[in-house]
């Protein structure tokens, strides 16, 4: 294993590995929703 295998770029899916790429997957509806809600008071 390399020193930096395992850094990621979090603007870069490419880097992602497969645990990470199916937790968003499978959790994508929720991401969407966090989005779309206004964090004003």
């Amino acid at each position: 294993m390399g020193e930096h295998e395992d850094i990621i770029d979090v603007w870069s899916v490419e880097t992602f590995n497969a645990e990470l790429s199916g937790n968003l997957d499978s959790h994508g509806d929720v991401i969407h929703d966090y989005l779309l809600t206004s964090r004003r008071q």
